[in-house]
């Protein structure tokens, strides 16, 4: 095939080879080369600028295939001077534009040098697509990678190239003949690399990482990108959505990505610090956000990390997770990693934080034992909506762990539903003093939630409890509590009633937002219930202020009244409360008093803002 010389507008000469042509080309040339099939492999030695680069490319983009043993473009030297010693400054800012690449034997594709430009070009069956090393400010925009398959498949190496940039790349289906070993470097790689900015990539369907920064890079930036099903050779863990490994202090950032479905940690971050994982989409891993902490030297060790502000759900073994590491002796906080502010999707029974030695399903543990996600949200699915009875009448009754059941009592129980988290079991015990066994020989265990809507009302609810597999005092502890308020605290079942026993506990609240919460979480072993029927006790008229500061003298003689617990209500206000102290009082719905008449403008409900919602009594 013949390649066409373009030195200037009114100058062009027409070689046989790309290599006669190569050789010729100074700053600004371009060298056009004609539609058809290529086998050379191209050394590079003259070199462009930054402003004035050379370029290769394809007269009509995709017309030009180069293949064949070791077909390509190569900076520097020789392909027998090997690929560690890469001599990048002898040729630099070279353009390499619209070409195709396949069947190119088992070495790197296309090698490049300083400055370089590889755009809108396809590789495809090839081993070793792009090499880039010794080289900085190189720029990849637009290329294809797919079906790259031997002993060392790989889309991309990266090796002290700082400033490199990965732009609207798709890499797919690297490495699915398996014969890559992953742990030591599959599908893409960097190492000793500073100012790395991968964007707007695809990286699905490899076995292997999906994007990988291995040891010594800095500063790197990860954004705007999807990686997706994505798995392991040998074992899950291998397929990730990216590892970050092995990267010392720097201000690395990961962010508005949709990392999902890959069978290894979705943002997976392996002894490095100063990075910041943020607004991102992680949904499906096998963990959505992996800690690894091995000992590989005091700057290699997690720290200055924070994950914040990103959507996470679905998950397989944990939402957030530590995996193998040194962590004696290591703590979070003092290595400053921080973790607040995600949103979170139920990913029903799994784990929520699997934190070293920890364990959480509730959003309201990880606060309480790992001190994180303060401003932290749970999404749950549409909670049954449950319909208010006459007063005093059931709202629900559930059979924790077991199925529809009528009590002797009359009060028919519906099978277990509106959980979240825990495990159910059921015993073959017989229930001692008790005609509904079937209601305590079932029961859901662990850390765990039970979420209903219901309209604003005040409500009972007795919780049912039996210990069938412990026997002595001491052997489980746990707490629960109902709309953020504790009302069991370090419950014993055998201290109180012995096993195989029942015991029940009642409690009243008020619910001011639409959703009534159950929230179970142990202090030794795993928390526990059996049965929990939920009554009405108490209801009233919500007016709709939309401003309850204001002075509600537009209903004189009106008492109104406050749903709430602990002096805790519904609704904050947007100023300081007015009115006269002596005519404004705030009472629950059984007429007790919780603010009047010390109850004053100057004054804030329990230090803190006033938050109530109002009621209208019957008269």
């Amino acid at each position: 095939m013949s390649s066409s010389l373009a030195k200037r507008a009114s100058e062009a000469q027409t070689f046989g080879t790309v290599a006669q042509a190569s050789s010729q080309v100074r700053a600004g040339d371009s060298i056009l080369l004609a539609a058809g099939e290529y086998s050379e492999h191209v050394v590079l030695t003259q070199s462009g600028t930054t402003d004035n680069p050379i370029v290769i490319e394809a007269e009509a983009p995709g017309s030009v295939v180069f293949s064949g043993d070791g077909a390509g473009f190569w900076a520097g030297l020789p392909s027998s001077e090997g690929l560690a010693k890469s001599l990048s400054s002898a040729a630099t800012c070279n353009t390499i534009s619209g070409i195709e690449f396949r069947d190119n034997g088992n070495r790197p594709v296309v090698r490049t040098g300083s400055g370089w430009r590889v755009e809108n070009c396809l590789f495809e069956r090839v081993c070793m697509a792009l090499d880039v090393r010794n080289a900085d400010n190189v720029v990849i925009i637009g290329c294809t990678f797919q079906d790259i398959e031997c002993n060392d498949a790989h889309a991309i190496i990266g090796v002290y190239a700082h400033g490199c940039q990965i732009v609207d790349c798709t890499i797919r289906r690297v490495n699915t003949r398996k014969e890559t070993n992953i742990p030591h470097s599959a599908v893409v790689k960097f190492l000793f690399s500073n100012n790395v900015l991968v964007e707007n990539v695809l990286s699905e369907d490899n076995c292997g990482p999906g994007w990988w920064f291995d040891w010594e890079n800095r500063d790197f930036t990860i954004r705007n990108c999807t990686l997706r099903n994505n798995y392991g050779r040998e074992n899950d863990w291998e397929g990730p959505g990216m590892w970050l490994e092995g990267n010392p202090a720097g201000n690395s950032k990961v962010h508005d990505n949709l990392i999902e479905g890959n069978t290894g940690g979705g943002v997976a971050i392996l002894e490095s610090n100063g990075i910041e994982v943020y607004s991102n989409t992680l949904i499906g891993n096998g963990i959505n956000v992996e800690i690894r902490n091995l000992d590989r030297g005091d700057d290699k060790r997690i720290g200055d990390l924070h994950v914040h502000d990103n959507y996470i759900a679905d998950w397989i073994e944990a939402g957030i997770g530590t995996t193998a590491g040194d962590w004696g002796g290591w703590d979070a906080h003092a290595s400053n990693v921080r973790i607040d502010n995600n949103r979170y999707a139920w990913s029903g029974d799994a784990l929520l934080f699997r934190w070293v030695e920890e364990y959480c399903w509730s959003i309201n543990e990880v606060r309480d034992i790992l001190g994180f996600e303060y401003n932290g949200v749970m999404e749950y699915p549409q909670p049954p909506q449950l319909s208010l009875p006459d007063m005093g009448a059931v709202v629900v009754a559930v059979n924790v762990g077991g199925a529809e059941y009528t009590a002797s009592s009359g009060i028919r129980y519906e099978a277990d539903m509106g959980y979240h988290g825990g495990f159910s079991e059921r015993t073959d015990k017989d229930i001692a003093d008790t005609p509904d066994d079937e209601i305590y020989q079932t029961n859901r265990y662990g850390s765990f939630g039970y979420h209903f809507g219901v309209p604003v009302a005040e409500y009972e609810l007795t919780l049912q409890f039996a210990e069938a597999f412990w026997s002595d005092e001491g052997q489980r502890l746990f707490d629960v509590r109902v709309e953020g308020q504790t009302v069991i605290d370090n419950l014993d079942i055998c201290a109180e009633v012995g096993p195989d026993a029942p015991y029940d506990v009642r409690t009243t609240f008020v619910v001011a937002d639409g959703a009534l919460d159950i929230e179970f979480s142990a202090e030794t072993d795993y928390a526990i219930v059996s049965g929990l029927v939920v009554r009405l006790v108490g209801a009233g008229t919500d007016l709709g202020f939309s401003n309850p500061s204001a002075e509600p003298s537009s209903f004189p003689g009106t008492t109104f009244r406050g749903l709430g617990m602990g002096g805790s209500l519904a609704r904050r206000t947007n100023g300081p409360i007015t009115g006269d102290p002596r005519r404004f009082a705030i009472y629950d719905s059984r007429g007790r008093l919780l603010a009047a008449p010390e109850f004053s403008p100057a004054r804030k409900l329990r230090n803190r803002a006033a938050i109530f919602y109002l009621m209208r009594s019957d008269p």
